[in-house]
């Protein structure tokens, strides 16, 4: 004959142990979880932080350009610059293609596209 095994729940007995921990360490279980969230944010923040110092500084901003910043080449008739964030760099292509690939972008991405920023 099969056994079933029923586990009785003692809630009072969890709430005894939460309030134990409290009195042990002055904080609830709510507020320590909150801490290790605030402490992954912040450590999120300085890792973007230090991906700014890698690239080239907007000098108007003191930060590195943002990615899909955009600026005419200084040397080539036609040509425009599209910095890049992941790669910390300009990337070099024609007019068309640059206005080809924002088209693309809007299609793709929706209203989730952000036009670019020229500067």
């Amino acid at each position: 004959m099969n056994k079933v095994k029923i586990e009785v729940i003692d809630t009072q007995k969890e709430d005894r142990t939460e309030n134990l921990q409290k009195k042990l360490s002055g904080k609830t279980m709510l507020e320590r979880r909150y801490e290790q969230e605030l402490m992954k944010v912040k450590a999120a923040a300085d890792a973007e932080l230090e991906d700014r110092d890698k690239g080239e500084v907007n000098p108007y901003t003191g930060r590195e350009y943002d990615t899909n910043t955009v600026r005419v080449h200084a040397d080539k008739i036609g040509y425009v610059q599209v910095y890049d964030r992941s790669i910390h760099g300009w990337e070099t292509m024609t007019e068309w293609a640059f206005l080809g690939k924002e088209e693309q972008k809007k299609v793709t991405m929706g209203d989730a596209y952000e036009p670019p920023v020229f500067v």
